[in-house]
């Protein structure tokens, strides 16, 4: 973050892979370490949809109220926008981050998804074990050119996003409490804030589109004291009465219902 990119390095990165892989655009291949190098990795992309498969990661710093820093470990979805928060920490060290990828794994095995790319920067924080655990996954893991932020653009826009819209607002006292910040702001940044890169729709789409013939007006929600706003079409006053005696009719047959007097038999 705040360092400009060097047009040496990064024009001899383009340089190196444009040379003979263009005119037959070949699918990246692995280096001796195991990594991809990033003009390949751009090469062998496809032209669509080229983020399909792809996940970027990155770190940001904040520094709270009793002037302690902070980190925070976040993963993208490039072809959606979807933000995995990782979690919060103040000695990011490679044996707090290596479970934050086995974490992120097995998010990604249980949602039955196939990661091709795993883009990151070249800090020294993400250890072998880390680049490990997302080849045993399938993905190829892709390191930026040298000073060069916007290689990984989408991930530094999040940060950007997060940071203008929440965390410039917002005093933080602890590490529990920035984490409990962000995983509500990533909530509403995966199911509410649309996006102009994916058709102005959120990360999560709705599964059911609820339509009606004619809203009263628009409903809002705060979230975080009122520093987050999201907005639903609110139901006709026909809809809402019949909810409204659905639910009347639901909840008086789940009272219990008292047993009437015994009558002795003599």
């Amino acid at each position: 973050m705040g360092l400009s990119a060097h047009r040496g390095r990064v024009q001899k990165a383009w340089s190196d892979s444009l040379g003979d892989q263009c005119a037959q655009r070949a699918p990246p291949s692995l280096s001796a370490s195991g990594t991809t190098n990033f003009g390949t990795f751009v090469v062998g992309l496809p032209a669509s949809p080229g983020a399909a498969g792809t996940l970027g990661c990155d770190f940001f710093h904040f520094d709270t109220v009793t002037r302690r820093r902070l980190y925070v470990l976040f993963f993208i979805d490039l072809e959606r926008r979807k933000v995995f928060l990782a979690g919060v920490t103040a000695h990011p060290v490679g044996p707090w981050v290596t479970p934050q990828a086995r974490n992120l794994a097995a998010t990604l095995e249980d949602q039955a998804r196939a990661l091709r790319f795993f883009v990151r920067d070249r800090d020294a924080k993400f250890v072998g074990p880390f680049d490990e655990v997302m080849r045993s996954i399938g993905a190829r893991v892709v390191r930026t050119p040298v000073r060069s932020p916007r290689a990984n653009a989408f991930a530094e826009r999040f940060v950007r996003t997060a940071r203008a819209e929440c965390l410039d607002w917002a005093l933080i006292r602890t590490e529990r409490h920035l984490d409990r910040v962000l995983r509500e702001f990533v909530e509403h940044y995966n199911h509410q804030r649309p996006h102009r890169g994916a058709h102005l729709e959120a990360p999560v789409p709705y599964l059911i589109t609820r339509r009606f013939e004619s809203a009263n007006g628009v409903e809002r929600t705060d979230r975080l004291g009122g520093l987050l706003h999201e907005y639903r079409i609110v139901a006709s006053s026909c809809a809402q009465s019949g909810r409204r005696r659905l639910a009347q009719r639901v909840y008086r047959h789940a009272l219990p219902t008292r047993p009437g007097p015994r009558v002795s038999m003599v």
